[in-house]
């Protein structure tokens, strides 16, 4: 199918045709690739998905951890702590 996309800035456009040559794919490709990340929950990217997520400790599993730190840094003088 052919289609015109009307709008599209002159600096994004190019960028997306430079992205699509890296990645070694026609324009069509890399746009079908993009739609096909979006569907499968991609957009949020990487960051987000690891800001975002559930907790994997709970605040007292960070405390202990948090001492245990301060713990081996003042035996090993591998930092002062205060």
């Amino acid at each position: 199918m052919d289609v015109c996309i009307k709008k599209v800035n002159d600096e994004d456009w190019i960028a997306f045709k430079v992205e699509a040559a890296k990645n070694n794919l026609k324009t069509g490709e890399m746009f079908s690739k993009m739609v096909n990340e979006y569907k499968e929950g991609n957009e949020e990217g990487n960051w987000k998905k690891l800001v975002y997520r559930k907790k994997s400790l709970d605040d007292k599993d960070v405390m202990v951890i948090r001492e245990g730190m301060k713990e081996f840094r003042k035996e090993t003088e591998f930092r002062k702590t205060k």
